[in-house]
């Protein structure tokens, strides 16, 4: 069936979608309605007619259920609308036929009331079509001649002045439905079309709108530039201000964050260089105290962000060997080469002289680009270089480091970006390698700072050469370290045998310089000490329960600010370590209990030392402010615990005096076994080696 020649498509298509619409309804009734006219008629009709009739009536209702369910889950229904609304169609004319059969063969010879009951049946059968069915006039229209004309001829053909008048009634009510459904299949039309012109006058309306709101918005964009044009000094002042909390906000979660596991690793370390150790086991012990001192001066440095872009930070002036500070960095990162099968080479000139500056952030520019240079390189090499420049003045050496690799490369327009803040070459870049884009950034404004020049040559796919120049006064009076005698050439392409690193010296301690019988012990004030520590890390916790048991001082842990508070309330301590940032209940607020408690129980003040891994200025006072007495940064030493300990237990004084730091040297020559006596030492450190795990899965 097509669509009439008058009507678009469109329209039509909108009549054929509202007809299975409706339609739902009228076939739900058809299928419970036949049961009990069948039932009224089981005295005047056939049983078996009966069976057929509402057999057909159901299997004619399941049907068109289910064309109704193919089209609604079609998607191109609305393009070919003639096709749905041919089978609708048939199936319309299909159930006028078979309700016809109520007028015809299971019509009664004589029962009146049965008859009547029938023409109401048969009558409200047609209402219902011209309801559901008079959005599509050709379905209505086969409908209903299906169910009235063999009533008709039914009667008519069977005589009878009765039966004539039954089937002129049938044609005549024929005619009047035909006239209604053309009406109302019109009034359909119109209200479809009307409705297509109310969409399209508001598709108009909301793209007028829209144009409007681009005009309006447009016209605030101006007002808004002219306002900021006046409030230009005002507007900047204010952002500055937002930008610098939320910068601070940013560092202090981030120290918090990396100097809280930081220091699980660098109180084990000292846990473990402390037992009886080999020379090769202390070199490796010696080499990862040297890592993670590099993190944690990465780590100030990060911090220090704010400082450079204020033209505040402050350079130190120190003595150094800059050959044995490049070869130190190659070391830190040959690890990283070797598990992507790089070569990593260091060459320094020969009779480099040591000089004066801050080697510090040499060695945080230095790293960066030796990292980016293994970050990038998936084959080949990377060599790190350091060459002494053309002569400047008597007693001032001009020095060029190098980082050369034959990684991915960069193109012309991605180099310029390259040194901008939180920029990369390209996010598919970032998303592959990772990174925050902030190193260069970070590298450039030092070596500025230090009155030096960085510089980029790359070609794609060949490799890029990083190289930074800085001019140095010569250190006086001051050797050459051993590392600058010659050309000093480290390399590392394959693995390493029996476990040793070629590059990373084995080291010895020192005796520390603690009491023997011949003078006082430095830890007796401590001997015995009740010391409350309040810490939500584990490892921690493990670790400052291990260096305070190795002071003497017995310990009490409290996993949170809430357990804690309960512990400093029900018992009796001399100290409390207490952890500033922990989850529910923090540091801070539990001070402010415990001080309120002691208030309100007139009971001796406890000091309580705020344990913080944050480092921005102001965070010493915040932990004084809120009742704490000292202030203990992390990561911390058994030194530096316990110099903050002798501060409030005892007379501190002699312990800081007897025994510092412990001093590192370079062995004459590096053994390569571990042996089981020095596990024993660790498995005594850590009985179920629950700690070393802990601090192993970390980092």
């Amino acid at each position: 069936m097509a669509a009439p020649q008058n009507e678009p498509t469109a329209l039509f298509g909108r009549a054929v979608d509202l007809a299975y619409r409706q339609v739902i309804p009228a076939l739900v009734f058809s299928a419970i309605v036949p049961v009990p006219v069948a039932w009224l008629l089981r005295g005047t009709a056939d049983h078996r007619l009966l069976v057929v009739w509402v057999g057909c009536l159901l299997a004619i209702v399941l049907a068109r259920l289910v064309g109704v369910r193919r089209y609604f889950v079609a998607h191109d229904r609305l393009a070919h609308p003639s096709v749905w609304a041919r089978w609708f169609v048939l199936g319309a004319g299909a159930s006028g036929l078979v309700w016809s059969a109520l007028g015809t063969v299971l019509f009664p010879a004589s029962e009146v009331w049965t008859r009547t009951l029938i023409g109401f049946v048969i009558s409200g059968i047609c209402a219902i079509g011209l309801v559901s069915l008079g959005a599509l006039a050709q379905a209505y229209r086969a409908f209903m001649l299906a169910l009235l004309l063999p009533i008709s001829a039914y009667h008519l053909l069977h005589g009878g002045q009765e039966q004539v008048g039954i089937g002129a009634a049938a044609l005549t009510f024929s005619g009047t439905l035909l006239i209604t459904s053309r009406r109302a299949a019109a009034n359909v039309m119109s209200t479809l079309q009307a409705t297509a012109q109310s969409e399209d006058l508001a598709s108009r309306l909301a793209g007028a709108i829209e144009e409007a709101r681009g005009q309006n918005a447009a016209l605030e964009r101006e007002i808004a530039e002219r306002e900021r044009t006046q409030k230009e000094l005002e507007a900047a002042r204010t952002r500055a201000e937002a930008a610098n909390h939320a910068k601070s906000q940013f560092l202090a979660t981030m120290s918090h964050e990396i100097r809280t596991p930081l220091n699980g690793v660098v109180g084990m370390l000292e846990l473990i260089s402390e037992s009886d150790l080999t020379s090769a086991q202390r070199g490796m012990a010696h080499s990862a105290s040297r890592s993670c001192e590099a993190l944690l001066a990465v780590i100030n440095n990060i911090l220090d962000l704010s400082k450079i872009e204020a033209n505040r930070l402050e350079l130190e002036a120190i003595a150094f060997d800059p050959s044995r500070l490049v070869q130190d960095v190659a070391a830190l990162l040959a690890d990283a080469a070797e598990r992507k099968g790089l070569k990593m080479t260091c060459h320094t000139s020969s009779e480099l002289p040591q000089v004066v500056g801050d080697p510090n952030r040499l060695r945080q520019v230095l790293i960066n680009l030796v990292a980016n240079a293994v970050k990038f390189t998936n084959a080949g090499e990377v060599v790190v270089e350091l060459q002494q420049s053309a002569a400047v003045s008597p007693g001032v050496v001009a020095l060029h480091f190098a980082v050369r690799d034959t990684g991915i490369g960069l193109r012309p327009d991605e180099i310029d970006r390259l040194f901008q803040p939180f920029s990369q070459a390209d996010m598919s870049t970032s998303r592959r390698y990772g990174g925050t884009g902030l190193g260069l950034a970070i590298s450039r404004q030092l070596v500025e700072l230090m009155g030096g020049t960085i510089s980029l040559h790359s070609t794609p796919g060949s490799g890029s050469t990083f190289a930074y120049d800085v001019t140095l006064p010569v250190a006086p009076r001051l050797e050459p370290g051993p590392h600058a005698v010659g050309t000093a050439s480290v390399v590392r392409s394959a693995p390493h045998e029996a476990g040793v690193d070629p590059l990373t010296p084995g080291v010895s301690r020192e005796p520390s310089a603690t009491a023997t019988a011949a003078g006082p012990n430095p830890l007796a004030p401590l001997a015995k000490s009740r010391v409350l520590v309040v810490e939500d890390h584990a490892v921690n916790r493990q670790v400052a329960s291990a260096m305070l048991s190795r002071l003497g001082c017995q310990v009490r842990l409290a996993t949170g600010g809430a357990e804690g508070v309960q512990a400093a309330c029900s018992g009796a301590f001399d100290v409390i370590l207490m952890d500033c940032q922990m989850p529910e209940l923090d540091g801070f607020e539990a001070t402010r209990r415990i001080r309120a408690h002691e208030r309100l129980t007139g009971g001796h003040k406890v000091p309580i030392v705020a344990l913080t891994a944050n480092a921005l200025q102001g965070d010493r006072e915040r932990c004084l402010g809120a009742g704490m007495d000292d202030y203990l940064a992390k990561p911390f030493t058994t030194a530096t615990l316990r110099e903050t300990l002798g501060r409030w237990i005892g007379t501190g004084s002699a312990l800081t005096d007897a025994t510092g730091p412990s001093r590192l040297k370079l062995p004459a020559e590096v053994p390569a076994v571990l042996h089981a006596k020095t596990l024993s030492e660790v498995r005594s450190i850590d009985p179920d080696g629950t700690l070393i795990r802990a601090v192993v899965e970390i980092f």
